[in-house]
């Protein structure tokens, strides 16, 4: 079984990462995706497990195509019975690039088409159907006249961990903070500390990574609803990850101004269940101090950048954040769509995004 891993822009080393962690060799690399070739089980350990991945896809079939004709065939091929029932809806997303077939519209009105005459031969009764919520996601893409056929098995995106009951404004995607944490976080005997925790995204994936806590376990996939589906094989891999968690304590600090917001992000911890892994105070960033005798410092952190402060104060937050750094007061690094300049001494950049907003992770070196 051929398998596509899709992830934000930029972090696709951490994701080959993670198929390895699951014996799984990545191959044929890109952006924002990797393959792997697995079996059935494979698959929902990558729902499961993936802190990074957007969705897990099956790659239903992969064949040349030149003509609309050669479009309807080989969707028509595709064993409808391992992926549709006839009581799902469909949606279909389609993707070209370099290809005779260019027209997104089309490509998906024939793919369309293709999978009616292989469910049913009422039209009617299967648009009825397909007005329905339950629905299986394709996904088409066309590069250089090659057609892959991708089943969607994860349903909404993986970052949707389904313990953040709340947010405040602008918050970081569940995987862009598992990234940050990664990509920063060498020593979890470390304190970790994030002073704009907002609902606490950063600090609740933080000690999910240091606890092994499966971000997957607490949602639902597509793959459940497929004709393929094995509960035996879903119910063995979520046994498995439960089984992998560390029982200890580690030093995860959480503060915002906001004490609204410590409230909130106290209540996602505990959805997360890693409250006794985190300590939350309402503190400004700016008056705070960190203690003498804590050492190994490690912020990750979002900061605020524009949307609620005025142009002063934005700067006086990341002129003490730089500074800090630059003292080796503090290492680790901060997530930020603030214009800020090229850093001299132990700052480097990182282009990254959070949806769709291109942002920059500011690390120690």
């Amino acid at each position: 079984m051929k398998i596509l891993i899709s992830c934000p822009l930029g972090w696709w080393s951490l994701l080959a990462k993670e198929c390895k962690k699951l014996r799984l060799q990545p191959y044929d690399t890109f952006d924002r995706w990797t393959y792997v070739d697995g079996e059935l089980k494979d698959v929902y350990e990558l729902n499961i497990w993936s802190r990074i991945a957007n969705k897990v896809y099956i790659v239903a079939d992969e064949q040349k195509v030149y003509s609309f004709d050669d479009l309807f065939d080989t969707i028509n091929h595709v064993p409808r019975k391992n992926y549709i029932n006839k009581e799902h809806g469909i949606s279909i997303k389609v993707s070209t690039k370099n290809s005779v077939l260019s027209s997104e519209k089309t490509i998906q009105s024939v793919a369309h088409k293709a999978i009616i005459k292989k469910l049913t031969s009422n039209e009617d009764q299967f648009r009825n159907i397909d007005n329905s919520r339950q629905k299986i996601k394709i996904r088409l893409l066309i590069s250089n006249n090659t057609l892959k056929i991708l089943i969607n098995t994860s349903w909404t995106s993986l970052h949707e961990r389904n313990y953040r009951q709340e947010t405040g404004e602008a918050p970081i995607k569940e995987n862009l903070a598992a990234s940050l944490i990664l990509q920063s976080w060498r020593k979890f005997g470390d304190i970790l500390r994030d002073p704009f925790c907002g609902s606490g995204t950063i600090a609740i994936e933080a000690a999910m990574i240091a606890k092994n806590i499966a971000p997957g376990l607490q949602r639902n996939f597509a793959i459940e609803q497929m004709p393929l589906h094995q509960e035996s094989l879903l119910t063995q891999a979520k046994i498995h990850a439960q089984k992998k968690q560390f029982d200890k304590e580690y030093n995860i600090i959480a503060s915002d101004i906001d004490h609204s917001m410590i409230q909130i992000a106290k209540s996602n911890a505990k959805k997360a269940w890693v409250e006794d892994s985190i300590t939350f105070m309402a503190q400004d960033f700016m008056s705070g101090k960190i203690p003498s005798h804590e050492k190994n410092i490690h912020l990750v952190s979002n900061p605020p950048y524009g949307k609620r402060l005025d142009p002063k104060e934005l700067h006086a937050i990341y002129k003490q954040l730089l500074q800090r750094g630059n003292q080796k007061k503090i290492t680790g690094g901060f997530v930020t769509l603030y214009p800020l300049k090229k850093q001299k001494g132990v700052w480097k950049s990182k282009p990254c995004y959070n949806g769709p907003d291109k942002c920059t992770f500011w690390k120690t070196l």
